[in-house]
């Protein structure tokens, strides 16, 4: 792809996304691009050039698709993405597998300010959960840097919580259930032995 082709794909309009920082740009105009190098040797080992290329990543969903598919096993959860993958351009979504309510990628959507302030602002690591464009998740983020040491995006990974949710919540009700059960049988017993001891 060339010229008009690639700034399509570069330009990706900001979604309104609760909890993002506010920015003054209504857009992204720029894009990530993912480039390699090899030398070119000569019959007798001396470099005569280099072959380069590069891979613009807006937009571009098969990275984050084949991480998707071989980390996590599980597909969906109740109808939502279980496990998701995003490339961030500073703190903007350019590709990625989360989705929106409508089913669409959230190509646009921002990340939040919290994750915002340690991973771009202080080049440190996410652990932790996050809300993700509509639904919380264990994520993790970690700071993409260009050649020059310069943080410029995110990777993210993250996996759906309310699944594990579900799983405690299940945990404690089963644990209530025992309890009561119990409870319920050493109130009949403790009748019944009473009722025993107290007949002359």
């Amino acid at each position: 792809m060339e010229g008009e082709d690639l700034f399509q794909q570069a330009y990706i309009q900001f979604t309104p996304t609760p909890g993002a920082r506010p920015r003054s740009e209504k857009a992204e105009t720029s894009g990530m691009v993912l480039m390699a190098a090899v030398p070119v040797w000569a019959g007798n080992e001396e470099i005569i050039g280099i072959l380069y290329g590069g891979i613009l990543l807006n937009r571009n969903y098969r990275l984050v698709d084949y991480v998707r598919d071989m980390v996590f096993e599980e597909k969906e959860y109740k109808g939502k993405p279980f496990g998701t993958v995003t490339i961030f351009q500073w703190d903007v979504r350019i590709t990625t597998n989360v989705k929106e309510k409508d089913g669409s990628r959230a190509i646009g959507t921002r990340v939040s300010r919290e994750v915002y302030e340690k991973v771009l602002e202080n080049g440190k690591t996410w652990l932790d959960r996050a809300f993700v464009v509509n639904s919380w998740y264990i994520s993790a983020y970690e700071p993409i840097y260009a050649p020059t040491n310069k943080i410029i995006g995110m990777l993210y990974a993250g996996v759906l919580e309310d699944k594990y949710v579900d799983i405690k919540n299940g945990i404690f009700l089963r644990f209530l259930a025992i309890i009561f059960g119990g409870i319920v049988a050493v109130l009949i017993l403790s009748h019944l032995l009473s009722r025993g001891l107290s007949k002359p």
